[in-house]
């Protein structure tokens, strides 16, 4: 039976998971065979140290465990983590709201929660196809026209000629008094 080959071989956890069975009865049985815990999966004092200097995935990729694995002993023995921190560039910036999110992170090779974050403290909104950004064209139309005129022209809602106006600071459109 492939289960008690693998008994001792892979973490208990892993094996009931895999099976469905619960761990405490794998360990058991394990113990009733006399198969010891895989060493393999015991953490040594110098991987021990390694915890909180380096990013859990860096630890990971390093001594070839899990994400998983390196976060749960971490935290067993109250060791804070490390955040891989970016010092975001201008030019990193630059395309927050102008491609998606998960353009940004891909091209930054990044998590999207990052990109999103960073996007969302800077108050940038998200790139939306279907809300092109203004040109600078448009922008130069605003307030030659009425908004609901320009957004006739511009198909685009009227709301948003309207708030684009407001946010630039440019007056309505008013048409001229004659006499």
């Amino acid at each position: 039976m492939e289960q008690l080959a693998l008994l001792g071989k892979i973490p208990d956890a892993e094996l009931a998971r895999r099976y469905g069975r619960t761990v405490m009865s794998v360990k058991i049985r394990r113990n009733r065979l006399g198969i010891p815990s895989p060493l393999a999966f015991r953490w040594t004092p110098e991987e021990e140290k390694m915890l909180g200097t380096a990013t859990d995935g860096e630890i990971a990729r390093s001594t070839g465990r899990t994400v998983t694995a390196v976060r749960k002993r971490r935290k067993r023995l109250g060791i804070a983590r490390v955040s891989a921190r970016h010092v975001w560039l201008a030019s990193e910036d630059a395309l927050l709201g102008k491609l998606p999110d998960a353009d940004v992170a891909r091209r930054m090779r990044c998590a999207m929660t990052a990109v999103k974050a960073r996007r969302q403290t800077l108050r940038i909104h998200k790139a939306d196809p279907l809300r092109p950004l203004w040109t600078k064209a448009e922008d130069k139309l605003l307030g030659r026209f009425t908004d609901k005129n320009l957004a006739r022209r511009l198909g685009r809602p009227v709301q948003s000629v309207l708030h684009r106006r407001k946010v630039l600071g440019v007056a309505p459109f008013t048409r001229p008094h004659h006499h």
